[in-house]
């Protein structure tokens, strides 16, 4: 399973790029609620976490690993992520 994530590939970091911040998105989300956060301002949080973990991932590829492609592949997943996130939050 872990071999997987071992190649050099743009479509392989666009699957990272956009599945680790769901699968956070959610963990914290579901943290948030067990804690007995409701306010809107957490979910705007929640999103900007999410996206984080993916300079984690892209540091792991492109300095320890040495796959540029799927590094790359990752922050454009990254600012799509956050080009959305400004036009959905702050659009006025």
């Amino acid at each position: 399973m872990i071999g997987r994530f071992k190649k050099d590939d743009y479509v392989l970091g666009s699957i990272i790029g956009i599945v680790f911040p769901v699968i956070s998105a959610f963990v914290i989300y579901i943290i948030l609620q067990i804690l007995g956060y409701t306010d809107i301002q957490q979910y705007i949080k929640i999103y900007l976490l999410s996206v984080v973990i993916n300079i984690f991932l892209m540091r792991y590829y492109l300095q320890t690993l040495k796959y540029e492609k799927t590094g790359k592949a990752i922050l454009f997943v990254t600012f799509v992520f956050l080009i959305a996130f400004f036009i959905y939050f702050f659009k006025r």
